[in-house]
């Protein structure tokens, strides 16, 4: 081989040169075309006859601008590089090409590559929900759809040059606010040094306006990656209201179930499968059934409470299965019912049942063994009416033109006044100076028949009593009245005295309807309440009003390293603190977990400022030692300001919005400590 190089001698070298470019551009997947001066097609490979589907001869001598849309041949008289052109297929079907053109000796070649898929994967990019971005191992960009300037607020000047670099998206970010405080260098430094080694990834960002983008990366082969975002605003707006809407229907049920725990009546809830889903223990404890049997919060079958008091003899003699079929089967039809039971130990009870509107029912059981035993009585007494009328402490009367007494029994045990005492004496004087107009009333027949009220007065023997008076006025004939007024007075001082206690309890109940059950703050329902008072009184007076969110740091880890107890006991104190520090016109709330809302009315924001900074302090200083562990307990909590102006009051949820976003950026910064929005 000596002094020649591998192909031989040159004439050699040549004849393989010429076959080799020949056979490259007889097989390339690209269409290669050769035209003259005219534009004329001088040559085609295979691959231009597959993508035009014709033949050669059909393509040969023809004009290249026959295969092009009209609209790109201005591209063909003076390319730069690769460009992109529509071609002209069989039955004027379009074709997405990639056209570049080179000189070739006297002629020039054309190479036609067909970018379809790279068409089709354009379409389904743009066309996604979401905004997509592809950098390449450099940071810039290689593409993105319109969506990612419309989602990510990106102006159009950072893309009337081409498509920006990821680093100077990242510095306009920063520049604007979106990373938060701190230096933009360094903010974008932190995210292009992530950048440089991607990995996949999957995060959540929420933005200045609030919205929250679910960020989804992950890298190229040849270095780069692939980011898409997707809106979950409405997601996870939604996602909290469910938490809420869970956390005050569990608060509901725990009301409703302290309301049933305290009835005097037995009660149960059985579902649409007869199970015995909600019972009070009044039921229990009225039927004598063990906590073996209904183990408190336990779902406990029908037929298995059923079964133990067949078993028991409460149905009688018989066998117990077949009580317990009967009554199932009953109890299946849910209809409503109504009856009395008796007991192996003498009690009767009432048990009554309705149905409920998605199946099953619910029954109360009422202890009416004295109701039934003082019916039976009554019998027996109606014939010693007149004895029972002589000591019961009831009085009859009778009164005159005048409302003087003229008869009277049994006045001496109802207020104390001897009947022969009594006559000639006008009722008026019974009864209170306050309650004397009502009771004129009553007897003249202004407030119409039958009549009835309760009045209040003096015994006398020094004790204040209450009196049913009820009766009737004889009957006007020609406008004269026949007869005179009849009553009786009752001593209701009991049912009186338990009427209060009744509204007293009410008053309760309403009371804790808007009080939370743990710390005793102010609920959610109280504060969205006060809020909309303290609105109205912003409006009036043009002063500023100031919202404060606090909440717990790591709260969870007391739950789990000391228990609920403890965590119980945290937020107890904590609430006492909170409450202790602030003026009485604030309101203090617990708005769920270890989330409380401070409201400060007339308070700016320096004011604001100063009370969080206060709190903050004292709830750092608080030690707590929960029963029966040695280890002490030290907390601190993170406080987010926010103030509504005077100028343009904000709603309830922009409020909070807005510092709970702030109390986010102090807990991203480092906890315990006051960020104000």
């Amino acid at each position: 081989m000596g002094g020649t190089d591998q192909w031989g001698d040159q004439a050699t070298a040549a004849a393989v040169d010429d076959q080799f470019f020949r056979a490259a551009v007889t097989n390339s997947s690209s269409a290669i075309i050769a035209i003259d001066d005219d534009g004329t097609m001088a040559y085609v490979n295979d691959a231009a006859c597959r993508i035009f589907h014709a033949e050669r001869p059909a393509l040969l001598g023809r004009p290249l601008r026959h295969l092009i849309a009209p609209i790109h041949w201005p591209l063909l008289d003076d390319p730069h590089g690769a460009v992109e052109v529509s071609g002209i297929g069989p039955h004027g079907t379009v074709l997405p090409l990639e056209l570049a053109m080179a000189p070739a000796g006297d002629w020039r070649a054309v190479t036609l590559r067909d970018i379809s898929s790279r068409s089709a994967l354009r379409t389904v990019i743009e066309n996604m929900p979401g905004a997509i971005s592809m950098f390449d191992a450099d940071l810039n960009m290689l593409a993105c759809n319109s969506k990612l300037k419309e989602m990510l607020d990106f102006p159009d000047c950072l893309f009337a040059a081409g498509l920006p670099s990821l680093i100077e998206l990242l510095r306009y970010n920063a520049a604007r606010g979106e990373y938060g405080p701190g230096d933009i260098d360094e903010l974008v430094a932190t995210r292009v040094a992530q950048a440089r080694r991607p990995a996949a990834h999957v995060f959540e960002r929420t933005r200045r306006d609030g919205t929250v983008l679910e960020i989804r990366g992950a890298p190229l082969r040849n270095g780069g990656f692939v980011t898409i975002y997707t809106d979950v605003t409405a997601r996870r707006q939604a996602e909290e209201a469910l938490k809420a809407a869970m956390a005050e229907s569990e608060r509901t049920r725990q009301h409703l179930r302290s309301v049933i725990e305290h009835l005097p009546q037995g009660v149960t809830v059985i579902d649409a499968n007869l199970d015995v889903v909600v019972w009070n223990s009044g039921f229990t404890r009225l039927l004598g059934i063990p906590e073996t049997v209904m183990a408190p919060g336990q779902v406990v079958p029908y037929a298995t409470a059923i079964r133990f008091v067949a078993q028991r003899g409460d149905y009688g003699p018989g066998d117990p299965e077949e009580h317990v079929r009967q009554r199932v089967e009953l109890a299946s039809r849910f209809e409503p019912h109504r009856f009395e039971r008796t007991l192996p130990d003498g009690t009767i009870i009432e048990v009554s049942g309705r149905p409920m509107q998605d199946g099953g029912f619910v029954t109360t059981y009422t202890d009416i063994t004295d109701i039934r035993r003082s019916a039976q009585r009554l019998a027996q007494t109606l014939d010693l009416m007149d004895e029972v009328l002589a000591h019961a402490v009831i009085a009859v009367f009778e009164l005159d033109s005048r409302g003087c007494f003229r008869f009277a029994r049994g006045l001496g045990r109802v207020i104390g006044l001897a009947d022969e005492a009594a006559l000639g004496r006008s009722i008026l004087d019974v009864f209170a100076e306050r309650e004397r107009p009502r009771v004129h009333a009553l007897i003249d027949g202004s407030l119409g028949q039958p009549i009835k009220g309760a009045m209040a007065r003096r015994h006398d023997d020094g004790r204040e009593v209450w009196l049913s008076l009820s009766g009737y006025g004889g009957c006007d004939v020609d406008g004269i009245r026949a007869g005179n007024f009849r009553g009786v007075l009752i001593d209701v001082s009991e049912k009186h005295m338990a009427d209060l206690k009744i509204d007293e309890l009410i008053d309760r109940l309403e009371q804790s309807a808007l009080h939370d059950q743990l710390t005793g703050l102010a609920n959610r329902a109280k504060f969205l309440h006060r809020f909309d008072d303290e609105i109205d009184r912003q409006r009036r007076s043009g002063k500023p009003l100031a919202l404060i969110a606090m909440d717990l740091d790591h709260f969870k880890q007391i739950n789990d390293r000391h228990g609920h107890l403890a965590g119980d006991l945290v937020l107890r104190e904590t609430a006492k603190t909170l409450r202790g520090a602030v003026r009485q016109t604030d309101l203090v709330a617990r708005f769920g977990g270890e989330e409380f809302l401070v409201l400060l009315p007339e308070t700016d924001g320096d004011g604001a400022l100063r009370v969080a900074e206060n709190l903050r302090r004292q709830v750092a200083e608080q030690v707590f030692r929960p029963p029966g562990q040695t280890e002490r307990i030290h907390v601190t909590a993170t406080f987010g300001i926010a103030v509504s102006p005077s100028t343009a009051p904000l709603s309830l949820d922009a409020l909070v919005e807005a510092a709970d976003q702030a109390a986010y950026r102090g807990k991203r910064q480092g906890r315990n400590q006051v960020c104000v929005s």
